[in-house]
This record gives C-alpha cells, sequence and structure tokens, in this order.
C-alpha cells in the first residue's frame, strides 16, 4: 500500500509545528539597540582630594615616624647591651709638642707664647710662622687629643668655641706635621696680658 502524498505533508506541517511550539517562534522583527543613559557623577572637589592626599601622606609620615622610633629603639637597645667604654688617658703636658703659629702679624708673639707655654708645663712648644692672617686664636686638634686641646686652653685662658679639627688648620709648611696647633690670631696680646 501506497501512502498518499497528504500524508507526509501532513507529517512535515504538524512536525515543524511541534519545533515551534517547543522552541518558539523566532524574534525576526527588528530591534533598537539598548540605550544606556550615562551616570551623572560629578567632578571630584580638588580640595577634598588634597585633603585627602594630606591625610594619607600624614598617615604614611606617622607609620614611617613609628617604624623609624621602633628601629631607633631597637638600636639604641643592641648598642647599649654591646658598647664598652674606652678612657684614652690624657696625655700629660710636657709629653706633646705643639706648633705655635704667627697668624697674629705681630713680631716675635710666637716666641713669647712659647716661653708662656714652657712656664705652663708644655716644654715642646715650637714657634712658627703662620702663613694666614686671623683675628683669632685657634687650637687645631685631631678628635682624640680634643681634651688635650681643651685643658691647654683653659691654662692659656682662651675663650670658649676656640677648637677645631686638625684638619681645618691653615696650610703651610709650619703645620704640616703637628700633632697639635695654636693658631695665633690677633686677639693673643689681649688675651696674654
Amino acid at each position: 500500500m501506497k501512502t498518499p502524498i497528504w500524508v507526509y505533508i501532513a507529517v512535515v506541517i504538524l512536525s515543524a509545528g511541534a519545533g515551534l511550539a517547543i522552541a518558539g517562534i523566532p524574534d525576526t522583527s527588528p530591534r533598537e539597540p539598548t540605550i544606556i543613559p550615562p551616570s551623572t557623577t560629578e567632578a571630584p572637589d580638588p580640595l577634598e582630594q588634597a585633603a585627602a592626599l594630606v591625610e594619607e601622606a600624614a598617615a604614611e609620615e606617622e607609620a614611617a615616624a613609628l617604624e623609624t622610633t621602633v628601629a631607633a629603639t631597637t638600636t639604641v637597645v643592641e648598642t647599649t647591651t654591646t658598647t664598652t667604654t674606652t678612657t684614652v688617658p690624657l696625655p700629660e703636658r710636657a709629653e706633646l709638642e705643639i706648633t705655635v703659629a704667627n697668624g697674629a702679624d705681630i713680631g716675635g708673639i710666637a716666641g713669647r707664647t712659647v716661653t708662656l707655654l714652657g712656664e705652663l708645663g708644655y716644654p715642646q712648644a715650637v714657634a712658627r710662622d703662620g702663613t694666614d692672617i686671623v683675628g683669632q686664636t685657634i687650637i687645631y686638634a685631631p678628635d682624640e687629643l680634643v681634651a688635650f686641646a681643651e685643658r691647654l686652653s683653659d691654662d692659656l685662658g682662651l675663650p670658649g668655641g676656640r677648637i677645631q679639627p686638625i684638619d681645618r688648620a691653615p696650610a703651610g709648611e709650619s703645620t704640616v706635621d703637628a700633632v697639635v696647633i695654636l693658631y695665633l690670631g690677633s686677639d693673643i696680646e689681649a688675651i696674654l696680658s
């Protein structure tokens, strides 16, 4: 028996109808694109931004200061526990040579000062000509002889603040190998009188 064609057509139509029923009819109508309205945002206030940056910097600085304090405290504790004090004995007055450089431009003042130093217990004082003319008498000494220089200053009656590092002494032949330099300035006559 032969199946009539209309059965086949009916099966195709029913199959298509069932497929559409299950999947739905495709929407082929043109759609308008979805428009998303722009969000309204206000520009940030520059003063508020600056204030926020200042607050942030202050917070970072405070944190850094706290870290530094903690690190410094740790270092101090470590240093305190490992530090040993060594006392360098103060050399006797007669032990060291003192170069007395005349920077006062006063004839014979270095020789008179050497004589005075001998009377004060400094027999190894040597008179030299200075290379620079200066107004203030200064004692130049290395760091390890600052206490010796302070005693020399007190013995001569020099005003305070007259001790400088040896590397700041005026350069010249008179001071090239000196251990302690008493560089006389124009104020020396008033000091010695």
